[in-house]
């Protein structure tokens, strides 16, 4: 009778009812905001504190729900309360991001685990609520929570009317500039060649019985008299193309006849094994001093970790070290897909074997420069069950060894050797994988980055600028590969493509614009090549010829991560959509042309657009071409991943002191739709 008579006179604060579910409100409410924040970035010690707050509060709403009021007599519930809330949160989450959303939309699944939380932990104050049996004597917190009730039904109602923009809330560092303020001084154009182009050449001038330093220099001079200013020689891609004592040296696998228990056949090695086994020729050797003699940088560059042909039994490019690999569990794991086969360099023995091999070939051969490749691939520890601190401690260490290497050979060869590394587009997001280029630069262990799209497409927001403030004391050079959008139409940049990357990331500050499959080998350069060559070695060659930016995505992401892909972005009904686009600087007098690709028609006058606050005039439908990637005719839609769009052309009359940031403000009147494709096209 006691308890009951307590209850019925105590009111507000005194009432323990009122105060357990008071609390569950404000543990719950910091939960929900923190975890918005904390999942889509996996920021792993605020996710766990935002759950820990949520699981607090509802361990607080079941301890009103049951209505004890003896704090010992509550306890039991709210533990029980508080845990039954874990398993459902984490196994809800599971079920919407990995399931549902397969792990590819991490902010849509916070915003929807976030509704399904406000929804439960309402549902309990009400309980709680109707438990007590005494709404007049709440009236306050139960007006408070009809109207908690109401914010979402009223936001998911004006939705579909506020205007929606691509914002990245990891990926988008793009530092907001007008002119050439943040540019660097340096030309500088970088081409990495590799074997894939050079067996025809050998193979032809072995036929040919050429084993001539003027023959084998013909593929130098390809390079000659152009903007090329360092040339990057791959000679390890799994297996060595040049002799070596500890690793399989692939002039001696022409001539086999089985790998792996299975027939082989590898004449693609002929010329080769010719020219070091028979007579005597060091191609690269000779390659290096004709390079010096043209005024072009030399450079040995390592693929780190290659994984080609994965599903094959057997391979050309696999030697000895594959199979041992396999054979003592040295790789990452059938976890990681296509990257199955890569190594492991948690293992000591390969970390030995490749610091061995580039010690043997930076003192073999007199270069400018050593890059580690590691965007072949970037998938160098199990990251996925290995502590972070633990495989950064692992790399840190090796590129502490590596730049020792370096060391001795610039000793042996009188003279600096740059020692540059290839990674994967964003810092934070390297050091999930286990790369930590902030402590190599502040140790000076390297001198260079090169910051790049791994290969399905280029990446049209690169935060070179993040880079350039946050790793200051050494160069950073902008990656351009050769595909745009991957699709099945397989189309390659044009050099009006390499020209818009260049111009944007040069202009945001990046020392050299490091070209990936863009070599040529003799007879002659091809010409998509050599339009490249000659036009985009420099900022201000770059800005004398037209230009496109296409947009596109990020093509390598570690998990845990959204990666940054704006299209496809709805159109709706009535609204007005934004998308930022970096171009670099535009020169004043250009006309500028946006190019917008829709899933669906939409009637003239119905779509307009604007830049940055400029209008535009719009100029109907029109096509878009990519180049196709064995050259000949251009191809519709090449660039649109979509694969099939309706394009609509307009153009800025106004195109003076534009920043290099330009943000579309794309209005639609018609049906919604999505916006699957945009391009800006810059001419002088």
């Amino acid at each position: 009778m006691e308890e009951k008579t307590e209850n019925k006179t105590a009111s507000g604060l005194k009432d323990p009812l009122f105060l357990r579910l008071l609390i569950a409100v404000v543990l719950a409410a910091g939960g929900i905001l923190l975890y918005i924040k904390a999942f889509p970035a996996w920021n792993v010690p605020l996710y766990f504190l935002s759950v820990g707050l949520m699981a607090a509060g509802a361990g607080f709403a079941i301890a009103a729900v049951t209505g004890r009021t003896p704090a010992k007599a509550a306890l039991k519930p709210a533990l029980f309360g508080a845990a039954g809330f874990l398993i459902l949160a984490f196994g809800t989450v599971f079920l919407v991001n990995n399931v549902l959303l397969q792990a590819k939309q991490a902010s849509k699944a916070a915003t929807i685990m976030s509704v399904v939380f406000s929804v439960l932990f309402l549902a309990l104050a009400a309980a709680a609520l109707l438990r007590a049996k005494r709404p007049a004597a709440h009236k306050a917190l139960a007006l408070a929570l009809a109207a908690a009730l109401l914010v979402p039904g009223v936001w998911l109602g004006i939705q579909p009317l506020l205007p929606e923009t691509f914002e990245h809330p990891f990926t988008d560092k793009i530092k907001v500039t007008e002119g050439t303020a943040m540019a660097s001084d340096k030309d500088r154009l970088l081409i990495n060649a590799d074997d894939s182009h050079w067996w025809g050449f050998w193979n032809s001038l072995a036929e040919e019985g050429k084993f001539d330093e003027e023959s084998l220099n013909a593929y130098v001079m390809n390079y000659a008299d152009s903007g090329v200013t360092d040339l990057l020689f791959n000679v390890f891609c799994q297996t060595s193309d040049t002799p070596s004592d500890v690793m399989t040296f692939r002039g001696d696998l022409y001539g086999e006849t089985e790998q792996n228990g299975n027939p082989v056949d590898y004449g693609n090695y002929r010329g080769l094994h010719a020219f070091y086994n028979e007579h005597n020729v060091d191609i690269f050797a000779v390659w290096i001093e004709k390079c010096r003699e043209t005024g072009i940088r030399p450079w040995l560059t390592l693929r780190m970790n290659d994984c080609h042909d994965p599903d094959e039994s057997t391979s050309q490019l696999r030697g000895d070290l594959f199979y041992k690999a396999e054979a003592n569990g040295w790789t990452v794991g059938d976890e990681y897909g296509y990257y199955r086969h890569c190594f492991n360099y948690a293992v000591p023995e390969i970390r030995q074997l490749m610091l061995d091999y580039t010690k043997e070939q930076l003192l073999r051969y007199d270069v400018d420069a050593l890059e580690l490749d590691f965007m072949r691939e970037i998938y160098c520890f199990d990251y996925l069950h290995t502590d972070n601190d633990t495989i950064v401690g692992i790399m840190n260490d090796y590129m502490r060894e590596t730049a020792k290497i370096v060391q001795e050979a610039e000793k042996k060869w009188g003279h600096d050797i740059e020692l540059s590394v290839r990674l994967m587009r964003d810092l934070d997001q390297c050091k999930a994988y286990g790369f930590d280029p902030l402590t190599w630069c502040k140790e000076g262990l390297v001198d260079s980055i090169t910051v790049t799209p791994r290969f399905s497409s280029n990446d049209s927001a690169m935060p070179i600028a993040d880079w350039k403030a946050r790793c200051p004391e050494i160069e950073i050079y902008a990656g351009v590969e050769t595909l745009v959008n991957t699709n099945a139409k397989g189309c390659c940049a044009s050099a009006e493509v390499v020209r818009g990357y260049g111009a944007q990331y040069l202009t945001a500050g990046a020392d050299g614009l490091y070209l990936f499959n863009y070599m040529t080998s003799p007879p002659g350069v091809g010409e998509r090549e050599k339009e490249v060559y000659d036009t985009c070695g420099s900022l201000t060659e770059i800005l004398k010829h037209s230009r496109r930016h296409v947009v596109t995505y990020q093509d390598t992401v570690p998990a845990g991560w959204e990666p940054y892909r704006p299209l496809p972005m709805k159109l709706k009904s009535g609204c007005t959509a934004a998308l930022a686009v970096e171009t670099g600087v535009i020169p004043k007098g250009s006309e500028v042309s946006v190019y917008l690709g829709l899933s669906k028609e939409v009637a003239d006058g119905k779509l307009t657009l604007s830049v940055s606050g400029r209008e535009t005039e719009y100029k109907g439908r029109d096509m878009v071409y990519g180049r196709a990637e064995s050259g000949g005719e251009d191809v519709e839609l090449g660039y649109c991943e979509a694969g099939d769009a309706f394009v609509y052309k307009f153009t800025l009359s106004d195109a003076e002191n534009l920043p290099n940031l330009l943000t579309l403000e794309i209005s639609n009147g018609d049906r919604a739709c999505n916006l699957v494709y945009a391009e800006i096209k810059v001419e002088p």
